[in-house]
């Protein structure tokens, strides 16, 4: 009856590590999911910035070329006007 009584000791044993295995495990797949939700969200943030980036500098790439063509136009004038 002892070994008996034993062995029923050692199976709840067993089954208490099991247990707070699975809890540990639980823990840790709840903070594995915050993580993503967290890596996640900033990855859509720095997504945002990088086209908002983009655009400033599609922006500044026009603005550049205008620039150029009014330079170019001025040059034309200004030739216009030279004396020898």
């Amino acid at each position: 009856m002892d070994k008996i009584e034993n062995q029923l000791k050692e199976m709840v044993l067993s089954i208490d590590e099991i247990v707070s295995s699975t809890d540990k495990t639980k823990i840790s797949m709840e903070n594995i999911s915050s993580i993503s939700e967290e890596t996640a969200t900033t990855t859509e943030q720095v997504s945002d910035a990088t086209q908002e980036q983009i655009q400033g500098i599609q922006k500044v790439s026009e603005f550049a070329q205008e620039l150029n063509d009014v330079v170019e136009n001025l040059n034309g004038a200004i030739s216009q006007f030279k004396v020898n």
